[in-house]
């Protein structure tokens, strides 16, 4: 299961599509909103998605940006 979402996020990768579509992220994910305080106190809003599949370990990704975090 962990090689076919790290299949799947390289195809769409490669592709150019950046996101999976909402229902499918919805429907395997859960998400949490929270902020992280930096070194230098500067909080910075985090939205952290965790597989609903809690049988295996997966890989973890991580992504920054200055633009809003869909979906």
């Amino acid at each position: 299961m962990k090689l076919l979402f790290t299949a799947l996020y390289l195809l769409l990768s490669l592709a150019g599509i950046s996101q999976l579509p909402a229902g499918f992220v919805k429907e395997n994910y859960q998400k949490k909103e929270t902020y992280i305080t930096t070194k230098d106190g500067v909080k910075l809003f985090t939205a952290i998605y965790t597989p609903k599949d809690q049988k295996e370990k997966y890989p973890i990704i991580l992504e920054r940006t200055p633009y809003s975090c869909g979906p």
